[in-house]
């Protein structure tokens, strides 16, 4: 295989972090990154055209453009299962998720432990706007250090289904979903919003298998600064269309913009990083 370790994504609009959320993963050992382009129309092929020229980065431009629900995992699967015979190991996640491992910087040295498991779990670590009003410059590892409990929900309507009529009501919204890493050689499935089922087992990885002891955790940096989230995340939609255009309002925000505990674990261990 020519890649032990991979990353794939499907962007929107992402220019803002984009370079930042590259340099993570080649810091944290990643091989190469394959990237999906979901109709973006900001600054995003000069911030990647380095990466694509020297190897790093597999660019893609998606061909779906009709909106439906379930959309997503059609994006994943039409770009991402025909690249697991160049992977060993391929993690799914979108440009708000940093994917590390408190205990070594290199994530395949923790990988290497798993192999014969299907599947390492992770579990989102919800960071919140830090009182951003304004987006910061040098980067969301760094400015972004404050989050909610491991485990924490919320109750909340997160989402309006306006695309496909109608509205939610009020819910739980866990703020520890799971993402997960497939190891190839047990047969990607299929590349779903949160897991990639294999016909290996499943290992968890995070707080959720290992309260006192996690290998790989996942921050995640969903709502940033008020600026990005009213120039951002207020207007483009969703990949898998739950969300109308302008669904995404200051009421999600607010829901989600919770939790006091400093956590500068990833600021560290990023500290070199030059954006």
């Amino acid at each position: 295989m020519k890649h032990y370790l991979s990353v794939a994504s499907v962007f929107k609009n992402e220019s803002w972090n984009l370079k930042e959320w590259v340099l993570h993963y080649k810091h944290h050992g990643v091989d190469h990154i394959y990237l999906v382009n979901d109709f973006s129309d900001d600054e995003y092929l000069p911030i990647l055209q380095p990466f694509i020229d020297d190897g790093f980065v597999t660019l893609f431009q998606n061909n779906i453009t009709e909106k439906y629900t379930g959309r997503q995992t059609d994006v994943n699967n039409r770009f991402f299962l025909p690249i697991c015979n160049e992977t060993q190991w391929i993690a799914q996640v979108d440009l708000d998720e940093f994917l590390y491992s408190p205990k070594a910087v290199d994530l395949k040295e923790i990988l290497r432990k798993y192999e014969n498991y299907g599947t390492v779990e992770t579990n989102w670590v919800w960071f919140n706007s830090n009182d951003h009003l304004d987006h910061p410059a040098g980067g969301l590892v760094q400015n972004f250090t404050s989050r909610a409990e491991f485990g924490d929900q919320v109750w909340m309507t997160h989402r309006s289904r306006c695309a496909g009529g109608g509205q939610e009501e009020p819910e739980w919204f866990h703020l520890w979903a799971p993402k997960q890493i497939a190891n190839t050689k047990f047969g990607v499935q299929s590349f779903d919003i949160h897991k990639i089922p294999t016909s290996g087992r499943t290992i968890n990885l995070s707080f959720v298998g290992r309260p006192d002891d996690p290998e790989i955790l996942n921050n995640h940096y969903q709502i940033q600064s008020r600026e990005f989230w009213e120039k951002i995340k207020m207007t483009r939609g969703a990949l898998n269309n739950w969300y109308a255009a302008n669904a995404r309002g200051w009421h999600t925000f607010y829901s989600l913009d919770v939790g006091d505990i400093t956590d500068t674990v990833l600021a560290e261990q990023n500290k070199e990083i030059e954006l």
